[in-house]
C-alpha cells in the first residue's frame, strides 16, 4: 500500500493528520485549564512539551521519507550506470539495412507471412537511420516525415515499429531520446544545461523532458545528474 502511494503520497496524508492532530494538541491544555486540573503556568508547559514531541515526531517522519527516495534515487543511478557499461563493452556498429524486399529478391518462408518479412526490412532501415544519423533529435520528426524519408507511408512505418519494437512511434522515438539523455547525463564531464540538452534531444519544452525522463526512469534529470555525481565524487561508481 506504501509503495503504491509513493512518497508525495506518504507526505500528504503525514500533513493531513498533522493538521488533525495540531488541532487536538492545541486545545487539550484548554480544556484542562477548564476543568482546573492545572493551573495556567502548567498549561503553558504542557503545550510547549506536546507540541515539541510531535514536531520531533513530524521531521522524523519527513526525515526518513527523504532518506528512503534518496536511496531509491542512488539505486536508479547505479543500475542505469552498470547498465551503460555493459552496453558499451557489447556496443556493435550499426549495420547497414537490407535491400528492399520485392517478390523478386525474396519470398517469405512458409512460417513467416509477406507482412512479417516487410515489417522486419522496413524496421531494420528506420533502426539505422536512428542509430546512424540520429533523426530522432529532430523536433519536428512526424510519422509523415520519417516515411517521407523512407519512400513508404505512416500506415507501413506505424506497423513495423508496432510490430518490431511493440511500442506506438511516439514512445519508439522518445525511447531513443532518453537513452541519450541518461548516456549524456552518466558522463561526468558532460555539464550541458538541461534546457539545451532537451532542446538537443528533439523536446521542444523542458517540461516535456521532464516528464518523459521521470516517467521513464523513475526520477527528474536533474536529480539524476546531481545523484551520478555525488557517488562518482565519493568513489562508489
Amino acid at each position: 500500500m506504501t509503495r503504491s502511494l509513493g512518497v508525495a503520497g506518504i507526505v500528504l496524508m503525514v500533513v493531513a493528520a498533522a493538521a488533525s492532530i495540531t488541532v487536538v494538541v492545541a486545545n487539550f491544555p484548554l480544556i484542562l485549564l477548564e476543568s482546573g486540573s492545572i493551573g495556567a503556568p502548567l498549561m503553558i508547559l504542557a503545550a510547549t512539551l506536546i507540541l515539541l514531541l510531535f514536531a520531533v515526531g513530524i521531521s522524523t517522519v519527513v526525515y526518513i521519507l527523504y532518506r528512503r527516495k534518496d536511496k531509491m534515487y542512488k539505486q536508479i543511478v547505479r543500475q542505469q550506470y552498470e547498465f551503460l557499461k555493459k552496453e558499451k563493452k557489447a556496443a556493435q556498429p550499426a549495420m547497414p539495412p537490407p535491400d528492399p524486399i520485392t517478390p523478386q529478391t525474396e519470398k517469405p518462408s512458409p512460417d513467416r507471412d509477406e507482412h512479417a518479412v516487410r515489417d522486419a526490412e522496413l524496421f531494420a532501415r528506420i533502426e539505422y537511420l536512428m542509430q546512424t544519423e540520429g533523426v530522432y533529435r529532430q523536433n519536428d520528426l512526424t510519422i509523415e516525415r520519417l516515411a517521407e524519408r523512407l519512400d513508404t507511408n505512416r500506415t507501413y512505418i506505424s506497423r513495423a515499429i508496432n510490430q518490431q519494437a511493440g511500442k506506438a512511434f511516439s514512445s519508439y522515438v522518445n525511447s531513443y531520446r532518453i537513452d541519450e539523455a541518461v548516456r549524456r547525463l552518466s558522463d561526468v564531464d558532460d555539464d550541458t544545461p538541461l534546457k539545451a540538452l532537451a532542446q538537443m534531444l528533439g523536446y521542444n519544452h523542458l517540461q516535456t523532458f521532464y516528464t518523459s525522463f521521470q516517467s521513464a526512469i523513475g526520477m527528474p534529470p536533474s536529480k539524476y545528474r546531481e545523484k551520478l555525481l555525488k557517488l562518482h565524487r565519493e568513489h562508489q561508481l
